[in-house]
């Protein structure tokens, strides 16, 4: 298994043409999620930790000292793993799948492992959703923040990988249950056809004009009638 110091785009230098190891060094330059893996999680594989909720690991808490200030910059790369996702763009009916569409903010909850802080999405990040399960881990570099809250932009948010199956499970069978309940309020406030969709109209009160003569069937039960008068 890769430990999070190695890197699979190493080749030998003599096998390489010129060109091709000064891209190489670029590359190896650049933060990495082996880098940021052994500067967090020291000893731990690349591959456990994306499949592990850092929550309940011993790693290094690199938010808590980087963001005491009002607004600025977490220098440097490192990895963060989502709780939730939400638009705050739709209201809470309209958060259960999807990508959101052209006009989507999205809001996340992340953690370093100690500490949960928001991070809200300035440009579009094209793998991050409502799909998104808890327990994904993002990579991020020199990520600006204000108030506490860190703004993703494709620049700085340099992938998303991972996968805690215990949390993916629990997302979906939440996501789920959700979907269930909506469908069956929905069919709630859908009338059924022919049922009594409320009172009778009202009939205004019509009161007689006097000299007019009751009908037979507005009279009390076993009343008499006169022959002579009619009353």
């Amino acid at each position: 298994m890769e430990r999070c110091s190695e890197s699979n785009s190493y080749l030998p230098s003599l096998l390489m043409p010129i060109a091709s190891r000064q891209s190489a060094r670029v590359i190896m330059n650049q933060p990495s999620w082996s880098q940021a893996c052994e500067a967090q999680f020291s000893g731990m594989t690349l591959s456990n930790l994306l499949q592990s909720d850092i929550r309940k690991l011993d790693g290094e808490r690199v938010l808590l000292s980087k963001m005491e200030d009002v607004a600025g910059k977490v220098a440097g790369a490192f990895i963060l793993q989502v709780v939730s996702v939400l638009d705050v763009t739709k209201p809470s009916s309209k958060q259960l799948s999807g990508d959101g569409g052209q006009g989507r903010v999205l809001m996340l909850r992340v953690t370093d492992g100690s500490k949960k802080y928001s991070a809200i999405e300035l440009a579009r990040i094209p793998k991050l959703s409502l799909d998104t399960p808890p327990g994904t881990k993002i990579l991020l570099k020199n990520v600006r923040y204000v108030k506490h809250k860190l703004l993703l932009e494709p620049s700085t948010v340099l992938g998303v990988d991972g996968e805690v199956k215990i949390l993916a499970n629990n997302f979906q069978s939440s996501r789920l249950l959700e979907r269930q309940y909506k469908l069956g309020k929905d069919m709630q406030a859908k009338p059924r056809n022919g049922a009594n969709q409320g009172p009778p109209a009202f009939d205004a009160f019509k009161p007689r004009t006097s000299g007019s003569r009751p009908d037979s069937e507005d009279r009390a039960p076993g009343a008499r009638v006169s022959l002579v008068t009619g009353i």
